[in-house]
């Protein structure tokens, strides 16, 4: 083999080496042909009209292979006394996507707090192991709605799940 195809494929393989190593973010734990239950809980502060703190529970599943969770069940509970009344989730199903080991996507992520309907993709942090964090998360208020809406917590998973 000459010495100019030798180096063409040694570059190949590194090439090869470089884009495989460069991948999405995955949920463990995970299956590759299957579901996996999740659940989170905690306490999330909603901000819109009022600012409400609430008991958060959802429930869900890792999708097959881990590149995303949808989150198929949602309650909110007092706190205080709107949550679970007045102040609602909305948008079901979310989508949980891992955009790193410490930013993940929830899209079609929403609540009503009894004026504002507040729904849109959000950006949240993760913490290994199993914790979802919003820090003044910007939600989109929908159209009519006053604007703008945050929510602020942490949401720890069940199993503890970690993004790598």
């Amino acid at each position: 083999m000459s010495k100019s195809v030798s180096l063409a494929v040694a570059a190949s393989l590194a090439v090869a080496g470089l884009a495989s190593s460069v991948s999405a973010a995955t949920i463990l734990p995970n299956s590759p042909t299957t579901t996996v239950p999740i659940s989170f809980s905690g306490t999330l502060t909603l901000s819109g009209a009022t600012t409400l703190n609430c008991a958060v529970s959802l429930t869900g599943v890792v999708n097959p292979g881990g590149a995303s969770a949808s989150i198929t069940g949602a309650s909110f509970a007092p706190g205080d006394w709107q949550c679970g009344w007045l102040a609602l989730p909305q948008g079901l199903a979310w989508t949980l996507t891992p955009i790193s080991s410490t930013v993940v996507t929830l899209s079609s992520f929403g609540f009503m707090d009894g004026v504002h309907d507040c729904l849109g993709t959000v950006v949240a942090q993760w913490s290994n192991p199993g914790r979802l964090v919003f820090s003044s998360t910007y939600v989109p208020a929908n159209a009519g709605s006053p604007g703008p809406c945050y929510v602020t917590g942490t949401l720890s998973s069940i199993p503890t799940l970690s993004i790598y």
